[in-house]
């Protein structure tokens, strides 16, 4: 049985792989276009009036959360992956969700 301070690592972990990784624009295009087709328009969207591609909107915005994130919303992301088939995508939508609704408004 893993020790309570094994499993907050791990959640550690995957935290930091989403983040590290998302913020590579290329990478970041893949993960968004791999979530599914309606949601890459949407990326594309916002995306687009700020004149920027989807993966460069995508890494910025992960960029941001990093800098910007408290403990409070780390945890949140962390839950919102937690028991996930696929945690850096889930992830990633997780933190342009967030955006994409400030936007949209």
């Amino acid at each position: 049985m893993e020790s309570p301070d094994t499993q907050f690592e791990g959640k550690d972990v995957v935290v930091s792989e989403i983040l590290r990784t998302c913020s590579h624009e290329k990478v970041a295009h893949a993960a968004v276009a791999s979530i599914g087709r309606d949601f890459l328009e949407r990326v594309n969207g916002i995306a687009g009036q700020r004149g920027l591609e989807p993966g460069a909107f995508a890494a910025q915005v992960v960029r941001d959360f990093e800098r910007r994130a408290g403990d409070r919303q780390r945890q949140d992301l962390e839950c919102a992956v937690k028991n996930t088939d696929m945690p850096l995508l889930q992830g990633l939508r997780y933190i342009l969700e967030d955006a994409l609704e400030n936007n949209s408004r």
